[in-house]
This record gives structure tokens, sequence and C-alpha cells, in this order.
């Protein structure tokens, strides 16, 4: 049995950015953000490779929320650290992706 609500839901939130043009420019983690109504965290390489560093979502100023960017929250962390970190949000139920 083929499944409707994943198209529903789609086809809702494109309602809701304006279009679908809009949904397939915007970044995953404010898709994840809407969603889940929770703030969603990203973690990069450094270019050197010695750090993970954290982004967050962030909105322009009087601008629609699917013009969302990531920033830097200014945290860093080994790749140990972020698995710890990982583990603990895992603990705690968090939508981890």
């Amino acid at each position: 049995d083929a499944e409707l609500w994943p198209l529903l839901l789609e086809k809702a939130f494109a309602k809701h950015v304006g279009s679908y043009w809009r949904l397939a420019e915007g970044h995953p983690a404010w898709a994840m953000e809407a969603l889940t109504g929770e703030p969603a965290v990203c973690f990069r390489l450094r270019d050197d490779a010695s750090f993970w560093v954290e982004d967050r979502v962030a909105y322009p100023i009087s601008a629609k929320k699917c013009d969302a960017f990531l920033e830097s929250t200014g945290f860093q962390t080994s790749e140990k650290g972020l698995f710890q970190r990982l583990l603990k949000w895992h603990d705690e139920k968090y939508v981890i992706a």
C-alpha cells in the first residue's frame, strides 16, 4: 500500500514557504527545526581537520524563515567530544540525522 502522508506533508510545507522551489533552496537543518519545533545544529570539520565546529540555524532580520542560514556558535570539539555529545543527545531522545 502506498502511503500518501509524505506527499501531503511535502505539499503543506511547500504551501507554508510559498512554493516547491523554496523547499529545494532551504537548508536541511532548517527543515529539521521547522518540522520538529526544536533547535537544530550541524557540525562541520574545520578546514585544517583539527576540530569539529558547531553551526546553528539563524534567520535574517525581516525575512522569511525559509531564508535561514547557518552561523557558527563558536563551539569546537574533537572527534571524541563530538561522539560523546551525540551519545548524550541520543540518550535524551533528540532527533539525530
